[in-house]
């Protein structure tokens, strides 16, 4: 399902989206969303597609930071999550790989930020750049495809995560944000 042009279409979509989650009866195994999901809709989702192996979230309307934590506990089948223009936490990420054993792909696509180097000494600032590195790389072991578009990761992420997958068959590190 892709994206609406407009209000009405945004909710026609995720009505329909529902209904399909719905008719599903939990044997949805793959989904695929773009320009409509909410928290709401993912939580919903979750509840009722506890068989869903591949998830696609293309850029999500409204706050999924709390969202994402619960929905990850109840989809354990999770094989591949991918995130395009869709916020997640390092927290989250340790949810992840807490609650979806089966792992094996994750992307997360966002559109780079610029960075300037007034910060390059700020320990608390390094250290945030490499929150999401760091998660991945210390509990998410068993992934063999790694796509991290638009990161802002510096060696100390990049280490992170060479060090905790060693699975890894490929790493995509497009457009990163170096200083």
């Amino acid at each position: 399902m892709d994206n609406p042009p407009d209000a009405c279409g945004l909710i026609a979509c995720r009505n329909i989206c529902r209904h399909v989650v719905f008719r599903s009866q939990g044997q949805m195994v793959d989904l695929s969303i773009g320009g409509f999901s909410d928290g709401k809709l993912l939580e919903y989702i979750a509840d009722r597609s506890t068989q869903l192996r591949r998830l696609e979230v293309i850029y999500c309307f409204g706050d999924m930071y709390g969202a994402w934590g619960e929905s990850l506990k109840k989809l354990s089948f999770l094989e591949e999550l991918s995130l395009f223009e869709t916020g997640i936490s390092d927290k989250e990420i340790e949810e992840a790989g807490r609650y979806c054993p089966l792992l094996k792909a994750l992307k997360v696509n966002i559109k780079p930020y610029v960075y300037c180097d007034d910060h390059v000494n700020d320990e608390k600032y390094m250290s945030e750049r490499n929150a999401l590195t760091v998660a991945i790389g210390k509990t998410l072991p068993i992934l063999r495809h790694l796509e991290l578009i638009g990161n802002s990761m510096t060696d100390t992420g990049l280490k992170a995560i060479l060090d905790g997958c060693r699975l890894l068959e490929s790493l995509d590190l497009r457009q990163l944000q170096i200083l």
